[in-house]
Formats: C-alpha cells, sequence, structure tokens
C-alpha cells in the first residue's frame, strides 16, 4: 500500500458523528471512534468516547485512510459501557501499531480487521476476569475501513454498516434489494441467524427477514458477541468494494437499526441529502423519537464528495472496413464500476499507457535511424573495399609477369625482323629504282615522272655506276649485320 503523491488529487469525504445515550437513562453503553490519515502522526480527526458530535468535516483520503468504529455495550451485563470502550481503545491502538508492517494483499487487509477484533474481545475477556464487578460484560462491534478508494467493513453482532447508493445492488443483508440503501452486514442475532449456521442447532437461528426479524419479540438475542469468556469472538470481515463520487456510509447501533426500519432510514436520507450530510444527521436524529426511541443511539456518516476519475487509454478495434470511432486511438475519462463486495477479486482498473505506448513509439524510430546510419556507414565502407580490390587487381594486371617479359621480348624481336625483312624489300625495290634511275640518266624517259621528280633523280645519280652498286652492296650487308645481331640477341 503506497502513499498518496502530495501533486495526487486526492478522494474527499465528508464525515459527522453523534454518539448519546438518547432516550436510555444511567451511562452510555455506546461507543465510537473516527479516525483519519491513519498512516501519520497527526490525523486531521481522531474522537472516541460515549459522547462524541462530530459536526461535517471535509478530509482527504490520504496515507492509511479512515477508519470508523461503532460498539454497543449489550444491555443487561455489567459495565456494558467499559466492555465498547475497550473495544474502541484496543481496535484503534492495534490499527495503527500493524500499519506500519501490514502486507500489500487483500487478505493481509481483512486479517488485520479481524485480528484487531479478537484482540479487543481477548483484552474484554481479561478484563472481566480481573474485576468480579465486570464479569460478564460485552460489546458488539461494526467497523468501516476506508483507504485507496476502497472499503472493508467487519462486525461482530447486530451493530451494522449501511450504504447509499444510486441503483445499489450491493449488501448481503436481508433487506429489501430494490432500495438504494442496503445493509452489507447480516446480524448476528437469533432471529435473523440461518437455522443450519445456529450454535444451537435447529433450534436456533430463525432465518428471518430483516422485517419479519424487526416484529419479532427475541430480536435482541445475539449470536456473536465480545466479553464471551466461553465462545471466543468470531468476526465476519468483506470487501473491498470500490467507492464511487455521492456515495454515503452509514455505521449505527442497533438503537438505530432496531427502532427505524431501513426504508424509514433512506427516506431521512433522500429527503435531507441535498443539505450535506450534517443535515442528514439531524433529520435522523430528529425523526427517532416519533418511533418509540428506546435505547442509546449511534451514528456515524461518510460521505464521498470527490473520487478522482481514471483516464482510460481505449485501443481501436481493427476492422476491413474502419470507422470514424475505431480509425485511431482515443482517451476517455470515466469513473471505475462499484465491484460485489462478496466478490474475493480485484477490481480492473484501465490505465492511461499513452505514455509507454509513445515511448515505445519513440524508441523503434530512434532504432530505425540507427539502423539507416549504420547501414549507410557499411555500405560506404564496402564500396571503398572494393574499389581497393579492384585497384589492386589493376596494378597486379599492369605488372608483367616472368611469361610476359618474355613474350614481350620475343614479340619485339618478331617486329624488329619483320622490319628488317621489310627493308630488305625495300632495298630490293631501291635497287630497282636504281635502275630505273640509271635508265632514266641515260635518256630513257618514264612516263609517270615529272619535272620536279626527274631533277631530284638527277641530283642523287652518281657519276660511275660501280660506285653505285658498291653503296647498294654497303647498305646490303649492314642490314645482314643488323639481322644477325638481333637473331643473335
Amino acid at each position: 500500500m503506497s502513499k498518496n503523491s502530495q501533486n495526487k488529487k486526492l478522494t474527499k469525504l465528508t464525515i459527522a458523528a453523534l454518539c448519546s445515550k438518547a432516550a436510555r437513562s444511567g451511562p452510555n453503553e455506546d461507543n465510537c471512534l473516527v479516525i483519519t490519515d491513519l498512516g501519520s502522526s497527526t490525523h486531521s480527526i481522531d474522537v472516541s468516547g460515549p459522547q462524541v458530535d462530530l459536526v461535517p468535516t471535509c478530509v482527504n483520503l490520504e496515507n492509511y485512510g479512515c477508519l470508523l468504529v461503532v460498539a454497543d455495550g449489550m444491555g443487561g451485563m455489567n459495565a456494558g459501557e467499559v466492555a465498547s470502550a475497550i473495544a474502541v481503545q484496543t481496535i484503534r491502538e492495534y490499527f495503527i501499531e500493524r500499519l506500519a508492517n501490514i502486507g500489500s494483499t487483500e487478505s493481509d487487509f481483512q486479517n488485520l480487521m479481524s485480528e484487531a477484533i479478537k484482540i479487543a474481545d481477548e483484552a474484554i475477556v481479561n478484563e472481566s476476569a480481573r474485576d468480579e464487578s465486570k464479569f460478564g460484560m460485552g460489546t458488539t462491534v461494526a467497523l468501516l475501513w476506508i483507504f485507496d478508494n476502497k472499503a472493508y467493513y467487519a462486525w461482530c453482532g447486530d451493530s451494522r454498516v449501511y450504504l447509499y447508493r444510486e441503483n445499489n445492488e450491493l449488501g448481503e443483508g436481508r433487506g429489501d434489494k430494490s432500495l438504494n440503501l442496503q445493509s452489507l452486514t447480516l446480524d448476528h442475532s437469533y432471529v435473523m441467524t440461518p437455522a443450519n449456521k445456529s450454535p444451537f442447532g435447529k433450534e436456533g437461528g430463525l432465518g428471518l427477514t430483516e422485517d419479519e426479524a424487526f416484529e419479532h419479540p427475541m430480536n435482541n438475542v445475539i449470536m456473536r458477541s465480545l466479553g464471551n469468556p466461553s465462545e471466543r469472538a468470531n468476526p465476519d470481515v468483506r470487501g473491498p468494494i470500490r467507492i464511487n463520487q455521492d456515495d454515503i456510509f452509514l455505521l449505527c447501533s442497533d438503537g438505530l437499526c432496531g427502532a427505524m426500519r431501513t426504508k424509514t432510514i433512506q427516506d431521512c436520507i433522500e429527503s435531507a441529502k441535498e443539505g450535506g450530510i450534517g443535515n442528514v444527521l439531524n433529520k435522523i436524529w430528529s425523526a427517532t423519537p416519533d418511533i418509540e426511541w428506546h435505547d442509546n443511539m449511534t451514528t456515524l456518516l461518510c460521505h464521498v464528495t470527490y473520487v478522482p476519475k481514471m483516464k482510460a487509454t481505449v485501443a481501436p478495434t481493427q476492422s476491413k472496413q474502419p470507422s470514424e470511432q475505431t480509425s485511431a486511438k482515443y482517451t476517455t475519462e470515466k469513473e471505475i464500476e462499484p465491484t460485489s463486495p462478496i466478490s474475493d477479486e480485484k477490481p480492473k482498473i484501465e490505465k492511461d499507457r499513452s505514455p509507454f505506448t509513445k515511448q515505445l513509439i519513440m524508441a523503434a524510430i530512434a532504432t530505425v535511424v540507427v539502423l539507416s546510419v549504420l547501414f549507410g556507414i557499411l555500405s560506404n565502407r564496402a564500396k571503398k573495399s572494393s574499389e581497393k580490390l579492384l585497384n589492386n587487381s589493376e596494378e597486379v594486371s599492369a605488372k608483367p609477369s616472368d611469361e610476359t617479359v618474355r613474350a614481350g621480348v620475343d614479340t619485339t624481336f618478331t617486329t624488329q625482323q619483320k622490319q628488317l625483312e621489310k627493308k630488305d624489300t625495300i632495298v630490293i625495290d631501291s635497287s630497282k629504282i636504281v635502275s630505273m634511275s640509271a635508265s632514266v640518266s641515260k635518256g630513257t624517259p618514264s612516263s609517270n615522272t615529272g619535272g620536279k621528280s626527274t631533277q631530284a633523280t638527277e641530283r642523287s645519280q652518281p657519276k660511275d655506276e660501280s660506285e653505285v652498286k658498291q653503296q647498294i652492296e654497303e647498305k646490303t650487308n649492314k642490314t645482314k649485320t643488323l639481322l644477325e645481331t638481333v637473331k643473335k640477341r
């Protein structure tokens, strides 16, 4: 159970209480407790005793909430007012002491209420055994604990816890289910206890309805209580139920519910609730004397004036042809519906998960961006590596191997040889040209030569023919020598 944040909107309650001996003479055997801010050392409301007149007070539901207790000392027994006072004080101390180490489950909260009542029962029995003048004293008790927008309640005897709510379908009592005011508790009395659950067997317990029990002459016989030395207290505990705005809880002793029917109490609430619970309390008390008020009476009222609305994100339903309502997410504010007090299941609450959804989307976008950048870097590196490998391969291919070098040399030699062979051909042709030149010099004209060519031929013509032959032989020898040199290489 976590403490409410200071910045969080808190549930607001308005509480009023009146405990008095009323029409009965002698001491008031009723007792009550109203305490708020249970987990704090300072409480906005902390009142108890047989004479309590608490005007309507508005409080915030903080920390461990508030606790309301009604105890009715059993008439006809010695020191009933002492038993009720011990019960109230013991429950108060036990709650405050154990809250620091309480667990966080519903069974932990229910056990705390049950154990508090049992410890109070033990304290009363011990005090009765210590002081003979108090022997046989006892009390009934009813508790209401509201915290974290939930209500738990417990009882032992015929003191009651009511809930007024529009269209109320809660409650496990035997009242009229059509009423907005329902008794959450079922009296541990002889007339209302089912026969098969009575400790007296078939002869004990009548299992009557509330209206039938109201008129029965034995309606004041209690089957369970605190302080009975022969039988330890056996309280009933229920809850949680989800509280709603404008709920009104009513705790009372049988001085009220034994004198006023549930329908009459509801009429008082509905006729005066517009003026606040202070007006309701006055209405109830002013109506009681008219219906033979004959006992001490305690009435505690708790009005839930404000409950923060919870935001719930509803995802759209997917269909082939989505409508406008299902085409996008939407957020609604709604109040939590009440759960049955008999159910052990925890109420299901819709949470706003839109911040988580947004974070998930942003994380996905960031992941895509990072992956894109990494992919670009890796692609760039791969491209550079490919270009480098390609350049290396070109350099390797550009460098001739030994075979390539040898092949190149052979090719060079072959080329040079062909060129020399071509020169031989040219030499042969030149001899023809020399012969032609010689014929031209003898006066044999050439049909294909012009004047300029004739002049050039005449200028290159040697004076002696033997000299021309000698020059041709020298050139031929040089060519042969060059060819032999190339072949040797």
